[in-house]
């Protein structure tokens, strides 16, 4: 009896070995791996592992019980068994450090997506632009925290409805909806400056909007995207600016004029120099005056010494003057 019993020994130690090693080789690649498990499967890894580790309690503990005579059929189970627990420890180990090693990849790409999730969301909520989705009826989906702070509305108040529907004018919502049916329509971008009051009494705030198409891959539905700048300040300040150019261009003309003027009458000056008589001092006051109202018709009158008439002189302009 002592090859049955030393069988036993060898089959009954094998087993336990190869029960103790499955759970433990999972263990050390978790942690070298840093995977965890996910909450939902907790009860079920902790239950598996019970159930080896104590079978491998059981036959540890079956090698320093009593020999008791076995049948043959109980003990070829016995060494099918240790085959088959030796086995799978074997192949496992290999096979259960890649599955692990999958695990802590996708656990790390999640934990990856959901930070880029998270920064595109904190982007689009902080941003100092609004930004907003919506469907194909114009319908808004999403919008963000800078919309909700310019226009006093919370989260929620807006989903669902359409530019017409909540803003203070309707025709502007109603001229907005048209571009965003734009976009559709020719699925490309389209940049451009709309024009939107805060509320009924505000003045206009312009926006620059960039609108542009895309899918819904999980419904396969168009939605339309869309980034908004407040522009108003630039477009203010850009009137202001056209106030000032023009003003100074009104400036310039005026003293370009005056410096015309002051020119014929320096000319005018120099030429009543070189006059050798009263004739030729009118003409050269007709010519200047020519000069200097050039869309006004004049003449030069002189008195009589009988002070009882006039007589035109010279004159300057159009018809001459009787």
């Amino acid at each position: 009896m002592e090859p049955i019993y030393w069988n036993c020994i060898i089959a009954h130690g094998i087993t336990a070995f190869s029960y103790f090693g499955i759970p433990t080789v999972i263990g050390v690649f978790f942690t070298k791996t840093k995977a965890t498990i996910p909450s939902k499967f907790w009860l079920a890894f902790f239950l598996s592992g019970g159930f080896v580790l104590f079978c491998g309690f059981h036959h540890l503990l079956a090698i320093f019980e009593p020999y008791s005579a076995v049948s043959l059929l109980h003990l070829g189970v016995l060494d099918v068994m240790a085959f088959i627990s030796l086995s799978a420890l074997l192949y496992l180990t290999p096979t259960a450090y890649e599955i692990v090693e999958a695990i802590a990849k996708s656990q790390e790409d999640t934990r990856k997506l959901q930070r880029s999730q998270q920064m595109q969301q904190l982007f689009l909520d902080y941003g100092p632009f609004g930004a907003y989705i919506k469907d194909e009826q114009s319908r808004l989906l999403y919008y963000n925290q800078e919309l909700q702070s310019k226009f006093s509305v919370n989260p929620q108040e807006w989903l669902g409805k359409t530019d017409s529907e909540f803003l203070p004018d309707p025709e502007e919502g109603q001229r907005i909806m048209e571009n965003d049916q734009v976009v559709l329509n020719t699925l490309r971008p389209l940049k451009l400056i709309e024009e939107v009051k805060l509320s009924d009494n505000d003045q206009p705030c312009y926006w620059l909007s960039l609108k542009f198409p895309f899918s819904d891959y999980a419904t396969g539905a168009n939605r339309i995207g869309g980034i908004s700048i407040d522009i108003t300040e630039t477009i203010e300040a850009q009137r202001s600016l056209t106030d000032l150019n023009q003003q100074l261009e009104e400036k310039t003309l005026e003293l370009e004029a005056k410096k015309r003027d002051i020119i014929y009458l320096s000319d005018m000056a120099d030429m009543l120099y070189s006059c050798e008589s009263e004739n030729e001092v009118y003409k050269v006051v007709a010519l200047t005056c020519s000069k200097l109202f050039p869309n006004i018709s004049g003449s030069i009158y002189i008195i009589s010494n009988s002070k009882n008439y006039v007589q035109m002189n010279s004159f300057w302009g159009g018809r001459k003057k009787q």
